[in-house]
């Protein structure tokens, strides 16, 4: 049995199956723009070793973004406190610019009034998808 928790929102009616079964998740509107490629983008945080992220982590996030974000999926997972793990699918021509607009996002979530306040960024990756990123 998996013990970890997963938080999914995402900007288009989906479903979404982690431990806490199915949710269905409503669309917010953002314009898609020209950049149509979706990049799926990691990032790691550390907390107070007792913190677990709030139940609507990744809800609060998404209605953090705005348009110019071009964040369009947002997942929380966290296996053990004061570690988390949030994946973002971003909207950007390519890797690196994905990468750089989730930094740009996330960054000030992690500020005083944000959604993820008192837990610190340590890393933006893309992570390699088999048979996606090259051989």
């Amino acid at each position: 049995m998996r013990t970890s928790r997963e938080q999914c929102f995402t900007s288009e009616a989906a479903s979404c199956h982690g431990p806490l079964g199915p949710h269905l998740l409503r669309g917010n509107g953002r314009a898609r723009g020209a950049e149509s490629s979706m990049h799926l983008i990691h990032a790691g945080l550390i907390g107070p070793p007792q913190d677990r992220l709030p139940a609507d982590t990744a809800a609060a996030l998404l209605a953090f973004a705005t348009p110019r974000d071009r964040v369009e999926h947002v997942v929380a997972h966290q296996e053990r406190p004061g570690e988390a793990v949030i994946g973002l699918y971003v909207r950007a021509t390519d890797a690196e610019r994905a990468r750089a607009r989730a930094l740009a996002f996330l960054l000030p979530a992690t500020r005083a009034a944000g959604p993820l306040s008192g837990w610190l960024l340590v890393h933006v990756l893309s992570p390699r998808l088999p048979g996606r990123n090259g051989p």
